[in-house]
């Protein structure tokens, strides 16, 4: 199992994560500092270029080609879905995912340290209700890239969130959350075996 060093390479300043209340409202409440809300701010504002920009090259072409016309349309409807699917995303980056299931705690517990072991995670944080772990993107061209996933459990429940941490700018994790989420079941299944 591996266990994080004292000098934490990735992970952005997650301070004073409230455990009841995250679990209460079923999103991460935590000391969020300004500069997470500017970068918040600044990838809606790029996702939303994506709609925008698109939109307007729809209303303003005048090809004489049906063929191109319904070729560009397809891909302008593309990077409007993928702009509204970022915004959602970045909106909704927070909430936490809900898991139910029939164990108790302790069998969460050991079913998120197996998951951490089995794919080599670093455990941030392993507390008594509350797992972060923190693993490499190793698709980004930067090293100094992680994906954050926080873990909040108790009898017959769990719910997580998965951040990205990005030197210069987080992107939204857009499809990381349903992947967990299959493999939390899986060794929430394996644990009941």
């Amino acid at each position: 199992m591996l266990v994080a060093s004292p000098r934490q390479r990735y992970m952005r300043e997650i301070r004073k994560i409230n455990v009841a209340e995250s679990v209460s409202k079923r999103r991460l409440i935590f000391d969020e500092s300004w500069m997470d809300k500017l970068n918040r701010l600044a990838v809606v504002i790029f996702f939303g270029q994506l709609i925008y920009l698109p939109l307007i090259v729809m209303y303003y072409e005048n090809f004489a080609n049906t063929k191109e016309i319904s070729i560009l349309h397809w891909i302008l409807l593309i990077l409007i879905v993928i702009g509204l699917y970022g915004i959602i995303r970045a909106l909704t980056e927070k909430h936490l995912i809900k898991i139910t299931t029939v164990h108790d705690k302790q069998t969460i517990r050991t079913a998120l340290l197996d998951y951490a072991d089995r794919n080599k995670f670093e455990i941030y944080r392993d507390s008594n209700n509350c797992i972060i772990l923190n693993s490499p993107n190793y698709l980004d061209l930067s090293s100094y890239t992680c994906k954050t996933r926080i873990f909040f459990f108790k009898d017959g429940l769990l719910l997580f969130t998965v951040i990205r941490d990005n030197l210069k700018i987080n992107l939204p994790v857009l499809f990381t959350h349903l992947l967990i989420r299959r493999d939390i079941t899986k060794s929430l299944r394996k644990a009941s075996t």
